[in-house]
Order: C-alpha cells, then sequence, then structure tokens
C-alpha cells in the first residue's frame, strides 16, 4: 500500500515537470534561437519551488486504528486454526469484504494488511469449547 502512494508520487513529480515543460518554456523559431526573447525565470523557480522530499515521506498518511476480534477454533482433525469474527479500521466494519461473508478457520490465521503508523486493537476469543 504504502509502495503504491509512493509510486503515484513520483508519477504525479514527473508528469507536473512535462507539463511545466510544454507550458512554461516558450516557443522558439529558428529567428529566435540566440535567446534574446527566452526568459527562464518563470521556470526556474517553478522547478526550484518543486519538493522533492513530499514524494518520497517515509511517513504514513492518516494512521489508522484496527480493531480485530479474532476466535480460536479445533478444526476436525484436531489443529488449532483462527478466524476472523470482525475488522473494523476507525470503526467502519471491512469484515466482509476483506474476509468474505462467512470466513472459515485457518491455519494459519487471516491476513492482517495495515499500514506503518496504524494502531492494531487485538481481540482473541477461545470457541475450543475447553480451557488451552
Amino acid at each position: 500500500m504504502k509502495q503504491n502512494r509512493n509510486t503515484i508520487k513520483i508519477v504525479y513529480g514527473v508528469l507536473s515537470l512535462i507539463v511545466i515543460g510544454m507550458f512554461a518554456l516558450p516557443t522558439a523559431s529558428a529567428d529566435t534561437l540566440d535567446g534574446s526573447e527566452m526568459d527562464f525565470t518563470d521556470i526556474y523557480y517553478a522547478i526550484m519551488e518543486f519538493d522533492l522530499t513530499d514524494m518520497f515521506s517515509a511517513e504514513a498518511a492518516d494512521p489508522k486504528t484496527h480493531y480485530v476480534t479474532m476466535a480460536a477454533q479445533e478444526l476436525p482433525n484436531g489443529q488449532l486454526a483462527y478466524k476472523m469474527v470482525e475488522h473494523l479500521i476507525d470503526n467502519k466494519d471491512v469484515t466482509e469484504k476483506r474476509y468474505g461473508a462467512n470466513p472459515t478457520p485457518s491455519i494459519p490465521g487471516p491476513v492482517l494488511v495495515i499500514d506503518e503508523e496504524d494502531a492494531v486493537i487485538l481481540t482473541l476469543e477461545n470457541e475450543l469449547g475447553r480451557d488451552v
């Protein structure tokens, strides 16, 4: 996820430079190639104000809080597995979207996708019918 944001920022930066080149550079004909009518001041300032650090920021955008509830269950073969019961991101339910309408127990348990600086509150329920 983080890599996709950086890729978008890089593409945006490259496109910005292309647009600057297309609209800010004056067109030159054969008789104006001596540079007397060309003013590169605006181009210089546009390039100097372009901040590359925004493209490579190490900070995550919009840290979120994940409230995850999983259940431990015993499979018919006796192995312990985990199933997703509920996954909320900032109190918005994403369980069905990410794990299906009826999540089944799995080994290893469900994959949690989080971004850097996100907080995770995990609740594990015992559905084994016995203490472990």
